[in-house]
C-alpha cells in the first residue's frame, strides 16, 4: 500500500493559512499604500496651513506699523509744523505716544530744511544730525512711499532693528519724511508664541536669505538653507521637504518647510514641521497589521484542526471498504453518521457495492448462456455474408446522394446564421440607442427643470439688485446731509475761533483783571481748532465714501444690466430643451419602429434557422448512417470467416469468466 506524505488535514490547515495570508497581506501593504499617501498630503496641507498663518500674523505686525506712520504723517501737529513752530510741543507729544503705543525704538521727523526732531527710548538722542544725508530720508524721497530698510545692527542698543520711512506732504506741498525703528526682537517675540507642532518652529529670513527671527539666537544672522530657495520665492507659498544630519546625534532627518513671502518687505517666513510623525504613524500601522495577521493565521490554524480531523476520520472510512472490495469482498459498508457530503457518498457508495453484486450476479448467469449459444454463431455468420454483399452496394449510393445533400444544406445553414448575428446585432444596438435615447430625455427634463428654477432665481436677482441700487442711491442723499451739517459746524468753529481771538484781544487790555478770561478763550480757541480739525477728517471719509458709492452704484447698474442678459439666455435655453425634448419623442417612435421590425424578422429567421438545421442534421445523418453502413458490411463481409474460429473461443472464455466471478462474496 503506497505511503501517504501529506494527508487532508494538513492540507486544509496549509490552504486556510495562505487564505488568510495572503488577503491580509495585500489589504495590509494596500492601507499602508494608502494611509501614508493621505498622512503625507494631510501634513502637507496642515503645513500650507500653517505657513499662512505665520505669515499672516507677522504681516498683521507690519500693517499696523504702516498704519502708524501713515497716521503720523497726516497728523495736523506734523503737516503744520512749518507754518506753526509753536505746534512743536504738539508733534513731540503725537510722536511720544506713538513710540510707546506701536513699541518702537525710535520715531523721528526730518524736514526738508534738514531740522531733526526725534524721540527715543533712550534716555538721550542725537537730534543735531543732518536727515538729507540719511539713507532712510532719501531712500523715502526717492520712492515716494512707504519704504523698509534691510535688517541692521543697531551699534547702540546692541540689536537688530529695521527702519520704516514715509514721506509727508501737505496737500502737494513735500513737507519731510517720518521715520521709524523697530527692533526685530517684536517679530521675534511673536514669532515665540506660535505654536506649530511637537517638533515645529516657525523661522523669520531677510531677502538676501539670511535669518533675522528664530527662536535659537544662536541661528540669528546665519544664512537659511536651503537659501536659493528662499531668495528666489517671490510671492505666494511654496512646500519643500529638506533632508539634513542632526549634528548632536548624527541622525539624518526630514522636515517639511513652509515658505511664504511678505511682499512689503521682501522678507520670507518659514515654518519648519518633522516629518518624523508621520514614520512613527506608518510604523504603527505595520505593527497593526502583523498582529492581525498573527491572530488570524492562529484562529485559521485552530478551525483547521477542528474541520480536517472530522473530514480525515470520515474518508479513512471510506478507504477501509475499499481496501476490503480490493480483495473481492463486497459484504461491507461504509458506516459514516453525519448528514453532509459525506452522508451522501456513503449511501451512493453502499449502493454502488449492492448493484455491483447483483451485476456479478448477472454475469455468472450470463455467462453460462454464452457458451450455449456461441456454437449457433458459426452457422449464422455464413448467411449473414453474403447478405451483406447486396446491402453494401445499395448503401454506398446512398452515402453520395446524402453527401453532396448536407454540403449544400451547410453552406445554406452559413449563410443564415451570419444573417442572423447581424440581426442580432441590429436589435441590440437599437435597445441600446432606446436605453441612451431615453436616458437623454430624463436628462433635459432634469436641465429643464433646473432652467425654471434658474429663471425665478434672476427674477428674485433683478429685485434685489432693484432694492441695492435704490439703498445706495439713498445713503447717498445722507451723506450730503452730514456733508452740510459738517460745513455749518466748520463754519461756527472758525467764527468760534474768531471770537475767542477777540476775547484774548481784549483779555490782554484788561491787564491783571483778564488773565482768567484770557486762558479761558485760550481753551476755547484750541476746542474750536481741533473741532475744525475733526470736521475735516470726518469731511474725507464721508468724501471718501460718496466716491466709493457713486462706484457702488455703477456696479449695481451693471450687475443689472448682466442679470437682465442671463434672464434673456434663461428664456433662450428655456426654448432650446422644449425643441429638444420633441425631437427626442420622435427618435424614440423611429427606435420603436425599428425595434419592431427587427423582433419580426428575427422570429422569421429563427424558423428558417430551424428548418434549415433539420435538414443538415437528416442529411449529415443519412450521410453517416450510410457510410458506417457501408463500412460495417465491408468489415463484416470480412469478418464472418472468422466467426466460427472466434465462437469457439468465446465458449472458452465464458467458462474462464465463471472462475473468476467466483472468487467475489456476495
Amino acid at each position: 500500500m503506497r505511503k501517504i506524505k501529506l494527508n487532508i488535514r494538513n492540507k486544509i490547515i496549509g490552504i486556510m493559512v495562505l487564505v488568510i495570508i495572503i488577503p491580509i497581506t495585500s489589504l495590509g501593504l494596500s492601507s499602508y499604500n494608502t494611509s501614508s499617501k493621505v498622512m503625507t498630503k494631510q501634513y502637507r496641507e496642515l503645513g500650507e496651513v500653517i505657513g499662512n498663518e505665520v505669515r499672516y500674523i507677522l504681516e498683521e505686525r507690519i500693517d499696523n506699523i504702516e498704519r502708524a506712520a501713515n497716521y503720523i504723517s497726516s497728523s495736523p501737529s506734523i503737516v503744520n509744523l512749518l507754518d506753526n513752530p509753536e505746534e512743536i510741543d504738539m508733534m513731540r507729544d503725537v510722536l511720544r505716544r506713538s513710540l510707546e503705543n506701536y513699541n518702537l525704538e525710535n520715531i523721528y521727523f526730518g524736514t526738508k530744511e534738514g531740522n531733526m526732531y526725534t524721540e527715543s527710548i533712550k534716555e538721550s538722542t542725537n537730534n543735531n544730525l543732518n536727515p538729507l544725508e540719511r539713507d532712510w530720508y532719501k531712500s523715502a524721497v526717492e520712492k515716494n512711499d512707504i519704504v523698509w530698510s534691510d535688517v541692521y545692527l543697531d551699534e547702540i542698543a546692541g540689536i537688530q532693528a529695521v527702519t520704516l520711512s514715509k514721506p509727508v506732504y501737505k496737500g502737494d506741498e513735500f513737507l519731510g519724511v517720518i521715520g521709524m525703528d523697530i527692533s526685530l526682537e517684536s517679530f521675534i517675540e511673536i514669532m515665540s508664541k506660535i505654536k506649530i507642532s511637537e517638533k515645529g518652529y516657525p523661522m523669520l529670513i531677510d531677502k538676501n536669505g539670511v535669518v533675522i527671527g528664530h527662536k535659537d539666537k544662536s541661528r540669528l544672522g546665519k544664512e537659511f538653507q536651503p537659501k536659493e530657495e528662499a531668495i528666489n520665492l517671490k510671492s505666494g507659498t511654496k512646500l519643500l521637504e529638506y533632508t539634513f544630519v542632526d549634528k548632536q546625534n548624527g541622525v539624518e532627518e526630514k522636515e517639511l518647510i513652509v515658505l511664504t513671502n511678505i511682499e512689503k518687505t521682501g522678507w520670507k517666513t518659514a515654518s519648519i514641521l518633522s516629518l518624523d510623525s508621520i514614520v512613527e504613524s506608518k510604523n504603527s500601522i505595520i505593527k497593526n497589521i502583523i498582529v492581525v495577521g498573527l491572530i488570524a493565521c492562529i484562529a485559521g490554524v485552530i478551525v483547521s484542526v477542528i474541520f480536517g480531523r472530522g473530514i480525515s476520520i470520515s474518508i479513512n472510512k471510506v478507504l477501509e471498504v475499499l481496501r476490503k472490495m480490493e480483495k473481492g469482498d463486497l459484504t461491507s459498508r461504509i458506516d459514516i453518521k453525519s448528514e453532509d457530503e459525506f452522508g451522501e457518498v456513503r449511501d451512493s457508495f453502499n449502493t454502488m457495492i449492492v448493484t455491483l453484486g447483483s451485476l456479478i450476479k448477472n454475469i455468472k448467469e450470463v455467462s453460462i448462456n454464452l457458451g450455449e449459444h456461441s456454437g449457433n454463431l458459426a452457422a449464422i455468420s455464413e448467411e449473414v455474408s453474403a447478405a451483406s454483399l447486396e446491402v453494401s452496394s445499395t448503401a454506398e449510393e446512398i452515402a453520395r446522394g446524402a453527401s453532396e445533400q448536407a454540403s449544400d444544406t451547410e453552406k445554406g445553414v452559413g449563410i443564415i446564421n451570419k444573417l442572423s448575428e447581424e440581426l442580432l446585432e441590429l436589435d441590440n444596438s437599437s435597445r441600446e440607442m432606446l436605453g441612451l435615447v431615453d436616458n437623454i430625455r430624463k436628462t433635459s427634463q432634469d436641465s429643464f427643470q433646473v432652467v425654471e428654477e434658474l429663471k425665478e432665481k434672476t427674477e428674485m436677482n433683478n429685485m434685489s439688485t432693484d432694492r441695492v441700487q435704490q439703498e445706495i442711491i439713498t445713503l447717498d442723499e445722507k451723506i450730503s446731509q452730514v456733508s452740510n451739517i459738517l460745513s455749518t459746524i466748520d463754519a461756527i468753529a472758525e467764527q468760534t475761533n474768531l471770537l475767542a481771538l477777540n476775547a484774548s484781544i481784549e483779555a490782554a487790555r484788561a491787564g491783571e483783571y483778564g488773565k482768567g478770561f484770557a486762558v479761558v478763550a485760550e481753551e476755547i480757541r484750541k476746542l474750536a481748532q481741533e473741532s475744525k480739525e475733526s470736521s475735516n477728517n470726518i469731511k474725507d471719509i464721508i468724501s471718501n465714501v460718496q466716491a466709493e458709492s457713486k462706484v457702488t452704484v455703477d456696479v449695481v447698474k451693471d450687475v443689472k444690466e448682466r442679470s437682465e442678459d442671463q434672464a434673456e439666455a434663461v428664456y433662450k435655453v428655456n426654448e432650446s430643451f422644449d425643441t429638444i425634448s420633441k425631437l427626442i419623442e420622435d427618435i424614440v417612435s423611429k427606435i420603436n419602429n425599428i425595434g419592431e421590425q427587427s423582433d419580426k424578422m428575427n422570429r422569421d429567421r429563427n424558423n428558417i434557422v430551424d428548418s434549415m438545421q433539420n435538414i443538415s442534421a437528416v442529411s449529415e445523418e443519412t450521410a453517416a448512417a450510410s457510410e458506417e453502413v457501408t463500412a460495417s458490411i465491408q468489415q463484416q463481409t470480412a469478418a464472418t470467416e472468422d466467426v466460427a474460429n472466434s465462437a469457439n473461443k468465446l465458449n472458452e472464455l465464458a467458462n474462464t469468466l465463471g472462475e473468476e466471478i467466483n472468487i467475489f462474496k456476495i
